[in-house]
């Protein structure tokens, strides 16, 4: 079985550990992440022609002048009750195989395999031989 379908150590939580709340985040996490974010988007305005192209794609966007700016100021205050309630509305039915249609590529040899790792963490599969006779009869 590959290692993407064996179980984590008990002492490793999940993700669904963290959207449910039975493992906390630490202020230190949330500080790392937002600094994180802070900096990529600080890194693609770094130079006067990558500032132009974010003003490009800005209005291209139809986005005001200030998204950057703004987007910032909303990313640093950011809490973890924040993320804690964003978690539980949303990225818990990412983790719900009975809301969540998923697709994966993977070599032919490995489909009897990963078909049947997912299978057993309880998701529905259906296996395409070829994608474009799919997107043609759709």
């Amino acid at each position: 079985m590959p290692l993407c379908f064996n179980p984590a150590p008990t002492d490793f939580p999940n993700q669904s550990d963290h959207v449910d709340g039975s493992v906390g985040l630490e202020e230190g996490q949330l500080e790392a992440a937002v600094s994180g974010v802070i900096y990529e988007e600080i890194e693609e305005s770094k130079t006067v022609a990558a500032a132009a192209n974010q003003a490009l794609l800005h209005h291209l966007r139809r986005v005001s002048s200030s998204f950057s700016k703004d987007l910032l100021d909303k990313v640093s205050k950011v809490t973890i009750p924040d993320l804690q309630r964003v978690g539980k509305q949303y990225f818990s039915l990412l983790l719900e195989p009975t809301t969540t249609s998923t697709a994966i590529c993977c070599n032919p040899s490995k489909v009897p395999e990963v078909k049947a790792g997912l299978e057993k963490i309880g998701h529905s599969v259906t296996v395409v031989e070829d994608l474009d006779s799919v997107l043609a009869s759709n």
